[in-house]
């Protein structure tokens, strides 16, 4: 059960209220050699257990910084964002965007 889609703007009010859908949002530079590596690890551990929802850095600056305020996580990339009820439970960056991370995860959340 996964799924891996670009987010938008227009997406972010209907997963960001009181949605029960939790998701994984990666916050991806594709500038950056470690963020390349990072969402190569994410593509590698298939399936996921939620959706995952990429925000590209550079091509969403102000998208970015915007989640990084509404969500009070310190922006970073790559990062990795577990989003519950649109609240961030969890977060991780650079060498800990892994497959072994979610699976963390999917057992504590």
């Amino acid at each position: 059960m996964s799924s891996w889609e670009f987010l938008s703007e227009d997406q972010w009010p209907t997963l960001s209220g009181d949605s029960p859908e939790a998701f994984l949002l990666y916050k991806h530079s594709p500038r950056c050699p470690v963020s390349t590596w990072a969402k190569r690890a994410l593509q590698s551990s298939q399936p996921l257990p939620w959706r995952l929802l990429e925000v590209d850095v550079v091509a969403q600056r102000s998208f970015s910084q915007e989640l990084a305020r509404r969500l009070d996580v310190q922006h970073e990339s790559p990062q990795l964002i577990l989003v519950v009820r649109g609240n961030a439970v969890a977060n991780v960056s650079h060498d800990s965007v892994n497959g072994e991370t979610i699976q963390h995860w999917a057992q504590t959340f």
